[in-house]
């Protein structure tokens, strides 16, 4: 481990129309002492020679460039298989399509990292979300104060207002090895890398949270994580990635009492199980409704809150469910239709 080293981690698919902005700004930073690892996850386009290009132009300010190609296996296989080249003191791992929109960005982090005692093993900043037909912000930054709370775990493991972007974040590698000594996270194709990377270590370690937006993320119909599961079944199998995922990651966590590592996974069953009853809701599956209606137990949704409890409560037959739904989708158009007014008036 190289004291001072940031190692920028990227996994990349497909990405010769994208993967240059997030290397310029790269180039752009002030912070001296980097290295960059680009795991080409099975790309069938031009991105090796795009970053081959790019090799030339971090070498010549001192900043060594490592491309790794493997067959296609997902972002979290990329990140897993890149972890085992990372040498630096600090790890950032952005997507290969956002980028940092600030020239201090890593030394910002670093700076802030450096402040902290070592039971902040991450710093983050607030995220841009940027248009891809615009490349312009669809909405300023929004700063919540429940972002200021230095332990996250909770907030991550039920996805309850944690932010995701992964560019959004550094971490110390001592704090990261020490939960994970082999550098082997859990790897699912179709669930990211987020909960790998965020869990073993927020279980045990805090976040601090800087104010300031310091990076972009480009939001895309195409991208992993949106637009790509249309059909029921493929969302069904989305839900039932990230639970495995999840429980996964849990399973790795050998700090974390076998009692605790079981509590929680039951919730976590509870809540992917819950998604799966309304997502056949909203599909109209209304037979899948019914049954996994049937397999809950109202005293296992504790983590949904009472709106969503009185609303699988009405769903006890095929009648009930039909109108439930048609109820739903009528209060999802005026959420809309007020959105739009909202939006006009502003």
């Amino acid at each position: 481990m190289q004291k001072g080293l940031v190692s920028v981690l990227t996994p990349c698919y497909n990405g010769e129309r994208l993967i240059s902005r997030l290397l310029d700004s790269l180039l752009q930073q002030d912070y001296p002492d980097m290295e960059i690892i680009i795991v080409d996850d099975g790309s069938t386009d031009n991105t090796k020679d795009i970053v081959y290009f790019y090799k030339q132009k971090f070498e010549a300010k001192g900043i060594s460039l490592n491309y790794i190609y493997q067959d296609n296996g997902g972002q979290s296989a990329a990140i897993n298989n890149g972890l085992k080249y990372v040498n630096g003191e600090y790890l950032v791992w952005p997507d290969c399509d956002d980028w940092y929109n600030n020239s201090k960005a890593i030394s910002s982090f670093v700076y802030e990292l450096k402040k902290l005692p070592n039971e902040y093993a991450e710093v983050r900043c607030i995220p841009t979300y940027v248009s891809d037909k615009s490349l312009k912000p669809i909405s300023n930054p929004i700063f919540k104060e429940e972002y200021l709370e230095p332990c996250q775990f909770g907030k991550c493991l039920y996805s309850d207002g944690f932010i995701w972007a992964p560019g959004n974040y550094i971490l110390r590698m001592e704090a990261f090895d020490n939960v994970n000594p082999q550098r082997e996270i859990y790897v699912e194709k179709n669930a990211g890398q987020n909960w790998q990377m965020h869990l073993p270590v927020l279980y045990s370690h805090k976040v601090h949270t800087i104010k300031d937006s310091l990076h972009n993320v480009l939001v895309r119909a195409e991208s992993h994580s949106r637009g790509q599961y249309k059909t029921y079944e493929q969302k069904k199998a989305k839900i039932r990635a990230y639970e495995n995922t999840v429980i996964g990651t849990l399973e790795r966590i050998k700090e974390m009492p076998e009692n605790e590592k079981r509590c929680y996974k039951e919730k976590i069953n509870s809540k992917y199980e819950y998604e799966r009853f309304l997502l056949a809701l909203s599909c109209r599956e209304y037979s899948d409704a019914l049954k996994l209606r049937k397999s809950l137990k109202t005293e296992q949704l504790k983590i949904v809150n009472a709106l969503d409890r009185i609303v699988f409560w009405g769903g006890s037959n095929y009648v009930s469910l039909i109108l439930l739904n048609e109820i739903m989708r009528v209060v999802r158009l005026i959420r809309s239709g007020l959105s739009r007014v909202i939006l006009f008036v502003k």
